[in-house]
């Protein structure tokens, strides 16, 4: 055979198989673009009803004409258990400077069966969307059906879930979907349920409305790494229905990163020969740094690495995911090419899993306090107006809320802590957030720009390479450049250079000082009301605000931290407290500032008198902690007379306060509500616009304040606060009173026979899934009868999901947990579960509980929740109680084992999330078998106010029991248990022994605590709202300890110390302030530090200004 030919047959064989891959891409691709005669105009957003109110470009939306720059945090409203703190938290929301936020609707959380939905109390979705309204905060709705938030099922509520003959997420195998008409019919019952809810909220049909756009299913996936995956059915079904219902805001979706998936095209637009489908807007994830322990490699491997061995995070990350998004979703074309880039979910945090060592308050350190600002920095370099960051404010998996991933906390480090603090972090981006709302008339309209001298009609060059991720410019001749300095330099420089070169003119200097991995957006070319023309600034303008006519005031830093320069066109005059100094180069006129704060006045020479400087307020880095301005933008200013009559046309901010931990102004009643530390008390400090007039009790600041004759600043002066010194020398020494407690009777509980194999293996015929045994325990029961007891312990291997402790006759025999944080893996958090030959343990029951006769196991399983089916995965109905059970040698036994089931179907129960699981727990019958609690099974400790659980000797007979007490608040605390009480000063309950615990507090259950190790949380947020002054109740399930990370425990390791139960303050690591002019709590990243924390604890007030 010559050369020619040898070389022909190869490329015919290797055709063959690309060929085919060829054909079996077009048939999937033909197969998942489906048939349903619903083309993406029948869904579209109707421009010409609505096209007035509501509207967009490739730049932004647009809100009754004006440019609207979407600032978005993520809400779960059902991971607040306390319905009168979602108010809080939503305020706290827009005084960190959002304007928007995300909610997922969980469906699961409002239909414990089927056909049944609740939305009363703490499920009040209408007293949600009114909240919103009353505050002036947009909405995106994301309804799903599938919300994925590490919940249990991804919000697919249980009872579906049970229901085999459904295709969950249409999901025949994981990587592979199959359109499902019946799941299809039970989403659509879901949004005939919701959607009436949401369209009396839109803004498209309401003046005062909040909701914006409305999000349809959750990370689909259209195509995944260029194979179909996601059914375009599916979501013509959904957008259908959802339209047929009455919603006409716009619909939008998100990839979990950037695929492409759903954008809207003509109806022509074909792929494979068939119709493509879309959504109006396209809208996708951004994760870009994730925590060690959920790194992709850790995924795979399953590792569980100790955060000494965790480094630092990778600046290449963060290139490599975002420094080519523009492009990349410009690239998709349609509307991907014509709408605002909207990032659904913009890593705000990350989560925590159970089985690590380490807590959020470890993933917040990893991360780093400038982390979430850089990342939104980063974002809006690429063009992104629209921005939702998951999550803002995670909250609490109360009860069994959460699936595998996650433990009881949800906090995410995120920029608000679980207990309600507004960390540094949340701080940081409040800064930037402050930037972006306060220039939106020209931030939101911008394209990126070279750096040649042809194309961007001057150069801006750093002297340190990676000092500058990207430059932008507004459309026209008198356009605005924005440069986005992030220091990313390979030596971790924290100063440079910045060389500006005009035409043919000299390199101008510029120094920028600026730490690691920090970022700020510099303005260029920019001209002040005044006329003044910036030509750039490379030092931070964080706010910029029009009190008067003709007056504009920057607040900047120029400080040890970050520091710059403001470099204007022509030949200018600075004065002022800051000392400021000037050089003047090339017809420049560049000014540095030799103090930290105070203010100075920037004049052209020569300028009438009747044209007003431009005034300049630094404050340094501990003062721009608390610096929290208020915006109101024009769709609520339509609605609302006082707000209307203010007359903020370019929705600058309206007033910014600085000096108190919190300052939350409305401006609309002028009430100025206050949070104040004890010590300290700083002086309030505010500018405000002309209409506002003046605020009452704020007076200019004098003597030797650095602010002393700063134009528009004014001040008001605090003093001490003794409410809080009483609340904070309150002893937290609570000893729970009239204990009583109720050993669990497993005879007594009601047992189902399950059909097994004869012989000495048994297969559950039917996992707990299929009794809807899906919120915490299930219970198995194992009869059998030995003719003699064996001369040696016996042998019991056994597999279940995800923690089992063992009872045989009464007695202990020991525990263990089968999770991995592996992917496809025994235990899997994620992914199908490796259950036909992993998660085996193998237990010796000893001869000496044995009985000749009748035996009896008792084998209590605990779910760490459903998997919640992510992304491509199969996995929501990873089997959960007992998998298999054998005796792998023979045994002398008269007759075949029998399998027993008992458990709580959580149809049956109001609150499907709310409850243990075992039979009995809230019956009056069972209320009327507790006894009262003697002092060897509950000890106080009043030296450490530690109220000790003990197991009742023996302890091996040591069966799980239930404790109810009550207890009330120390006097000093009274003021904090109502939402407009004096004073906030959040509990937490710091949890101690070996035992596992359930813990109940006025009925609701609030925390999962494994001292075994099995999970990392010892600290419990009690959610303010939830206690009452006097009379609260704690009930707790409690029971031995298990093993540690999957290894069985025996007998000899069990303490009789079960759990210890103490309630503390949160007692938070503060960072050194210098000068007074801050409270330190503002600074904090709000992780513990028991040893030499300060407790978080505040005065309100509230001010009529």
């Amino acid at each position: 055979m010559g050369l020619a030919s040898i070389v022909l047959t190869l490329l015919v064989l290797a055709a063959v198989p690309v060929a085919a891959a060829a054909a079996a891409w077009v048939w999937l691709r033909r197969r998942n673009l489906g048939s349903l005669p619903v083309p993406t105009s029948a869904v579209a957003y109707d421009h010409d009803s609505f096209g007035h109110i509501l509207t967009w470009d490739r730049h932004c939306f647009y809100l009754h004409g004006k440019p609207l720059v979407l600032l978005s945090g993520e809400f779960h409203y059902w991971r607040l258990p306390d319905h009168a703190r979602w108010e809080e938290i939503l305020l706290q929301y827009k005084a960190a400077g959002l304007n928007s936020i995300r909610i997922y609707f969980h469906w699961g959380f409002h239909s414990p069966s089927d056909g049944v939905y609740n939305f009363d109390g703490n499920k009040n979705l209408d007293f949600l969307l009114d909240l919103c309204e009353k505050h002036r905060i947009y909405v995106l709705a994301a309804p799903g059906p599938y919300i994925c938030a590490e919940t249990q099922g991804g919000g697919i509520p249980p009872w579906l879930i049970a229901k085999r003959d459904v295709l969950i997420r249409h999901t025949t195998v994981s990587m592979f979907r199959t359109y499902d008409a019946e799941f299809s019919r039970y989403s659509a019952q879901w949004y005939e349920a919701i959607m009436p809810i949401l369209a009396r909220h839109q803004v498209t049909s309401k003046p005062n409305g909040c909701v914006l756009a409305l999000q349809i299913e959750n990370e689909a996936f259209e195509l995944f790494k260029g194979i179909p995956l996601g059914l375009s059915d599916d979501m013509r079904h959904l957008s259908k229905t959802a339209r047929d219902l009455g919603m006409t805001v716009p619909l939008f979706t998100n990839d979990a990163w950037e695929e492409g998936s759903f954008v809207a095209r003509e109806d022509s637009h074909t792929s494979a020969g068939k119709q493509t489908f879309g959504l109006d807007l396209y809208g996708f994830d951004k994760y870009v740094v994730f925590c060690p322990t959920s790194s992709p490699l850790a995924t795979v491997g399953g590792d569980i690495k100790s955060t000494d061995t965790w480094g630092e995070w990778s600046t290449s990350d963060v290139t490599k995911a975002f420094d080519n998004t523009e492009s990349t979703v410009r690239g998709f074309g349609g509307g991907a090419a014509s709408s605002p880039i909207l990032i659904a979910e913009l890593q705000g945090g990350w989560f925590n899993h159970y089985t690590v060592p380490h807590t959020f308050d470890d993933v917040y350190n990893y991360y780093g306090e400038k982390y979430t600002r850089m990342i939104v920095d980063t974002a809006m370099s690429q063009g992104v107006t629209a921005l939702n960051l998951y999550m803002f404010y995670g909250g609490t998996n109360w009860g069994t809320l959460g699936d595998p991933d996650v433990y009881t906390s949800y906090d995410y480090s995120a920029c608000i802590r679980e207990f309600g603090h507004l960390s540094g972090r949340g701080r940081q981006v409040r800064l930037s957030l402050a930037f972006a709302r306060s220039f939106a008339d020209i931030f939101s309209r911008t394209d990126p720009v070279g750096n040649s001298l042809r194309g961007a009609g001057f150069k801006i060059e750093s002297s340190v390479p990676d000092f500058i991720a990207r430059r932008r410019r507004t459309p026209g001749v008198n356009f605005v450049d924005f440069v986005f300095f992030r220091n990313f330099a390979p030596n971790k420089a924290t100063a440079t250079t910045i060389s500006v070169t005009r035409g043919s003119n000299e390199p101008l200097q510029l120094k920028c000082r600026l730490p690691y991995k920090h970022s700020f957006i510099g303005v260029g070319n920019y001209a002040a009301v005044n006329g003044l023309r910036l030509l750039l600034a490379t030092l931070p303008i964080h706010l910029r605000m029009r009190p008067a006519d003709g007056s504009e005031v920057w607040i900047i830093q120029s400080d040890d931290e970050v520091d710059g320069q403001l470099a204007f066109y022509g030949h200018v005059t600075a004065e002022g407290s800051l000392n400021p100094t000037t050089r003047e180069e090339g017809g420049v006129s560049v000014i540095s500032f030799q103090n930290s704060i105070g203010w100075a006045k920037i004049s052209a020479v020569g300028a009438p008198e009747s044209i007003k400087p431009l005034i300049v307020i630094a404050l340094p880095a501990r003062d721009l902690y608390t610096l929290q301005p208020s915006f109101e933008d024009a769709h609520w200013r339509r609605t609302n007379e006082k707000l209307a009559a203010l007359d903020a046309s370019d929705d600058l901010p309206l007033a910014v306060f600085w000096g108190a931990y919190s300052a939350q102004f409305d401006p609309a009643t002028r009430a100025l509500k206050l949070e104040e530390e004890s010590e300290n008390s700083p002086a309030v400090y505010s500018i405000a616009v002309g209409a506002l007039g003046a605020l009452a009790g704020f007076a200019s600041p004098d003597g030797d304040d650095p602010l002393a004759g700063a134009p528009f600043v004014t001040k008001l002066t605090r003093t001490p606060i003794p409410a809080l010194q009483t609340a904070l020398s309150s002893s937290l020494a609570i000893q729970l009173a009239n204990v009583t407690t109720r050993k669990i009777d497993f005879a007594d509980m009601p047992w189902q026979k399950i059909p097994i194999k004869d012989g000495n293996a048994s297969t559950p015929t039917l996992n707990a899934i299929d009794y809807l045994y899906t919120s915490g325990h299930a219970v198995y029961k194992m009869e059998f009868n030995l003719k003699a007891v064996p001369n040696s312990n016996l042998r019991l291997d056994i597999n279940l999901r995800h923690r089992g402790t063992l009872y045989l006759n009464g007695a202990l025999v020991g525990g263990h947990i089968t999770y991995s944080l592996g992917a496809f893996r025994a235990g899997a958090k994620n992914g199908p579960d490796v259950n036909t030959f992993g998660g085996w343990q193998t237990y010796s029951l000893p001869t000496l509980h044995l009985n000749q006769g009748a035996n009896t196991l008792i084998v209590l399983t605990e779910s760490l929740g459903l998997n919640r089916q992510p992304f491509v995965l199969n996995d929501v109905r990873c089997p959960r109680g007992i998998l298999k059970a054998q005796f792998p040698t023979a045994m002398d036994a008269t007759n075949s084992l029998k399998w027993h089931i008992a458990g709580v179907d959580v149809r049956k129960l109001e609150d499907i999330f709310n409850h243990s699981g075992l039979p009995g727990e809230t019956t009056d019958a069972v209320n009327a078998a507790f006894v009262h609690a003697t002092a060897e099974q509950v000890e106080f400790k009043a030296d450490t106010g530690v109220n000790v659980f003990h197991a009742p000797p023996p302890t091996t007979a040591a069966a799980p029991a239930w404790f109810r007490s009550s207890f009330d608040l120390p006097a000093g605390l009274a003021a904090t248990v109502s939402a407009d009480g004096a004073l906030r000063v959040p509990l937490r309950l710091h949890m101690t022994g070996t035992g596992t615990a359930y813990i109940y507090i006025n009925g609701t259950f609030i925390a999962r605590f494994y001292g075994n190790g099995d999970g990392p949380q010892k600290d419990f947020y009690v959610p303010e709202r939830l206690l009452k002054v006097s009379g609260n109740t704690l009930q707790m399930l409690v029971y031995g300890d298990g093993g540690s990370n999957g290894s069985p425990t025996t007998v000899s390791t069990v303490r009789r110390d079960w759990v210890g139960l103490e309630f503390r303050f949160w007692k938070v690591k503060t960072a050194a302030a210098a000068g007074a002019a801050v409270a330190p709590l503002a600074t904090s990243s709000g992780n513990l530090d028991d040893a030499a924390g300060k407790p978080f604890a505040l005065h309100r007030s509230v001010l009529d200004l």
